[in-house]
């Protein structure tokens, strides 16, 4: 259903001609503010096929599929969407890519830095869709290795430097013994980059807590720990409105439920009772939904704690 409230109404009169900047407002509004896609998608698909006739017009173009990009990200942060709609969502992204990727900009180089963003964007969602190769295709060359022989080094030259090419560097590298330089790498990007396009995101630091889960190493949950904590307590963060979300948490029990402590059962309620405290506090990023259970029910079990895990299972 079409807007009927300015300035969107306005733009609907026969009398007058939505120019691009006039275009790109309403996608703007709609996706930020409104959250609603598909008015926004009617208003892109009218906006992409004017044409541009100097760089301020452009970029109204790329920063209008971003936003639709990031709308169609930050729809899928619900773990339990159905897989359906997950793919059409997808669709729908790569739908808004190609449109902009085919068209041919007078003043926009093929390296430009626009084009990197809405690169960057749709391999994001790739990522989350369990889709890596297609994102790692997007972010590195074509002739770049990514079956393990690769070196830190070989990466940092060739990705961009956005939090969706860190997590996939980080994904090459999180095998046991590199673990530790993939966490460096984010760090790295977390204090060198406050408050830019390359600051890692909750996915980032998902991902590489997810590391530690898989690491053997007896101090993987004091790491996942720690990186939980700077993410939680970062005022650049909190100023952008990023912390720990449902995915965060279940990463952090995950890598719990993996570290033989005897304290896990312990520690695994306690986590539980700061996401119920969270969630009933109004915090809308954090749910405890059944991934969230299983991974805590895993680390009572561990622990050796069966009265601890029954009472979970009850809980769900």
């Amino acid at each position: 259903m079409r807007p009927q409230s300015p300035p969107f109404a306005v733009m609907e009169q026969e009398a007058l001609r939505p120019t691009i900047a006039c275009l790109a407002q309403a996608v703007y509004g709609l996706t930020r503010v409104t959250g609603h896609t598909s008015p926004a998608e009617e208003y892109f698909g009218r906006l992409v096929s004017m044409t541009p006739s100097n760089r301020d017009e452009v970029n109204g173009v790329f920063e209008s599929a971003q936003h639709l990009l990031v709308a169609y990200r930050d729809s899928l942060d619900n773990d339990e969407a159905e897989w359906s709609r997950r793919e059409a969502v997808v669709v729908a992204a790569e739908h808004v890519y190609r449109r902009v990727r085919k068209r041919s900009f007078p003043c926009v180089s093929a390296d430009d830095e626009a084009y990197r963003r809405l690169d960057g964007s749709l391999a994001d969602i790739y990522a989350r869709v369990g889709r890596g190769q297609e994102a790692q295709e997007l972010l590195l060359p074509q002739d770049f290795p990514v079956d393990g022989s690769s070196t830190l080094d070989d990466v940092d030259k060739s990705a961009h430097d956005n939090p969706v090419a860190t997590t996939i560097r980080m994904k090459t590298f999180a095998k046991d013994e590199a673990v530790e330089k993939a966490t460096q790498l984010l760090l790295q990007q977390f204090h060198n980059n406050p408050a830019s396009e390359a600051m890692p995101n909750l996915f980032t630091f998902a991902t590489a807590m997810n590391a530690w889960a898989e690491s053997t190493r007896p101090d993987a949950f004091d790491q996942a720990f720690e990186l939980f904590h700077l993410l939680d307590e970062s005022p650049v963060h909190k100023e952008l409105g990023l912390r720990p979300n449902t995915v965060v948490f279940g990463a952090l029990l995950k890598c719990l439920s993996k570290s033989k402590r005897k304290s896990a059962a312990v520690t695994a309620q306690a986590i539980l009772q700061e996401m119920r405290q969270r969630h009933e506090s109004g915090d809308g990023l954090v749910e405890l939904n059944q991934i969230i259970f299983c991974n805590a029910i895993l680390a009572c079990l561990t622990a050796h704690d069966d009265t601890a895990a029954n009472t979970l299972l009850r809980q769900m």
